[in-house]
Order: C-alpha cells, then sequence, then structure tokens
C-alpha cells in the first residue's frame, strides 16, 4: 500500500518546497516588501514540480528496475504506476491553474515548463547534453517566475542567482547522470558520460559547481549583510564538498553522496537569495 512517505520520495516534495522558497524568496526581492498575497502565486510551481517528478519516475520504470533502484515506488510497487500518472495530470492541473492567478507572462512561463517537462521526461532525457541543460534551466527559472509575478523588468539579483542556479543545478544533473549509466544504457538513452567518458564528465560537473561559487558572493561587493554571507559561506561549502566527493571517486556510494551534498546545497543557496530581500 501507498503511504505518504512514498509519495513524498515519488514526486521528490523537497525539490517542490525549493521550488516555493525560491519563487516567494524572488517575489520578495523584486518587490522590496512581503505580503501573504506572494505565496498563492508559488503554489503552482510547486505543484508542477511535484508532477514533473511523478512523470519522470513512470517514464524510468525500466531504467530504475535496471539500476536496481527498489527505493523508488513504482519500482517497488509501493505506487500503483496507473495511480501515479492520475497524479501527476492532476497537479499539472492545478498548477497551472495557480499559476494563472499570477498573471499572464508567468502563467504562459508554467505552462511552457509544464509542456518542456513532460517532454523532457519522454523523450529530452535521453538526448546527451539537452535534458542535462533543461533540468539545470528548470532549476533557475522558478527565481524569474517569481521575479514576473510582481514585475514585467528582471532585477539584477534575480539574473545573477538564476546563473548561479543554473550552473549548479547543471554540474548536480551531470553528477546524477553518471550514476544512472548502466540503467540508461538498458533503457536506450545515450547521456553525456556515455559519449565523453566518466572522467570528463566528471571534471565538468565539478567545474560547473566551481563556477557558481564565485558568483554567490557578488552581491556583497555592493551591500554587505552577515546573515547573507553566513547562508553563502555554508552554500559554498557544501559545493565544494560536492566536487571532492566526485573528484575523489567515480563509485556508486561516493556519487550518492555527492547527489546529497549538491542537494543540501541547493536548499542552502535558495535560503542565500531570501537573506538578499533582508
Amino acid at each position: 500500500m501507498s503511504t505518504i512517505s512514498s509519495w513524498l520520495r515519488l514526486s521528490r516534495a523537497e525539490h517542490a518546497l525549493f521550488v516555493f522558497i525560491a519563487v516567494v524568496s524572488a517575489e520578495f526581492v523584486s518587490s522590496r516588501s512581503f505580503s501573504s498575497s506572494l505565496l498563492l502565486p508559488a503554489v503552482g510551481p510547486a505543484l508542477i514540480t511535484l508532477a514533473a517528478f511523478i512523470l519522470n519516475d513512470w517514464f524510468d520504470i525500466e531504467s530504475d528496475s535496471a539500476n536496481n533502484r527498489k527505493d523508488r515506488p513504482l519500482v517497488s510497487g509501493e505506487i500503483n504506476s496507473n495511480t501515479a500518472v492520475l497524479v501527476s495530470t492532476l497537479l499539472y492541473l492545478f498548477g497551472l491553474l495557480f499559476s494563472a492567478f499570477a498573471g499572464i507572462i508567468p502563467f504562459l512561463v508554467a505552462l511552457a515548463f509544464s509542456i518542456f517537462s513532460a517532454l523532457y521526461n519522454w523523450k529530452l532525457k535521453k538526448m546527451p547534453l539537452v535534458g542535462n541543460l533543461f533540468i539545470a534551466l528548470s532549476m533557475s527559472i522558478s527565481f524569474v517566475y517569481g521575479n514576473l509575478c510582481v514585475s514585467p523588468s528582471l532585477v539584477f539579483p534575480v539574473i545573477l542567482f538564476s546563473c548561479v542556479s543554473f550552473l549548479f543545478g547543471f554540474g548536480r544533473e551531470l553528477i546524477i547522470t553518471l550514476r544512472d549509466v548502466e540503467g540508461d544504457k538498458k533503457a536506450g538513452a545515450t547521456t553525456l558520460p556515455m559519449i565523453l567518458g566518466a572522467k570528463t564528465t566528471a571534471t565538468l560537473a565539478s567545474l560547473s559547481i566551481f563556477c557558481s561559487i564565485p558568483l554567490m558572493f557578488f552581491p556583497l561587493t555592493y551591500s554587505f549583510s552577515i546573515v547573507y554571507l553566513a547562508c553563502v559561506l555554508l552554500t559554498a561549502f557544501f559545493g565544494l564538498a560536492t566536487i571532492y566527493s566526485v573528484v575523489s571517486s567515480l563509485e556508486n556510494e561516493s556519487l550518492k553522496r555527492a547527489r546529497n551534498l549538491s542537494l543540501v546545497g541547493m536548499g542552502l543557496g535558495v535560503l542565500s537569495f531570501l537573506a538578499l530581500a533582508f
């Protein structure tokens, strides 16, 4: 029987939480004010994120089975695959409904992401580099969406952190791809490690994450904040720890550790952005 825990794991609920905080943070930073009205537009992207991850696992059942991913609820049988598709569809629809309240431009951004996330799960992730770039872009688009909810013009902090998120997210995606090579081969996917090799892909992932770190400190050059500095230092630490884990070993455990470290880094990065508002 499916449980709340199973659904949370299937939908990667932590990512939806990051998206929610990123959108609200971007609204806060862009408007320089906070009110409860900023919360409603952030619900849409969070629901769409849940939907996309559920659909991702539905398309990945074969690959995850080949990788013996018993931690995945659809592979272990904790959640019925047909039920998963139904829930994903409903989450997409409700996500778009909530996004419609934010205005026409944010709605179009949410609609475009919904369409491309479905295309990614179906085809794009089997293409080398294209899938990785899309996921990295999907991580940075949350900040842009939040900005557009309150202003038609993008503010500099949003542009900056969109770049940081893209670079960090791209590196993280390459790490995940490294871990899933065997299953991806059996599923007929052609990923970057299969073309460039594991070591080259690991180097590219490390460089992408490393390049995002100096950008995080740039806001301190025009406005010093001890809270922001503390958040950024922690984010940088987990980014560097991720890099060390990847370059030290390409064994599955090391890649798993790098994935988890980068997830913490992503969360701290979102909190760093929120600290800019103060």
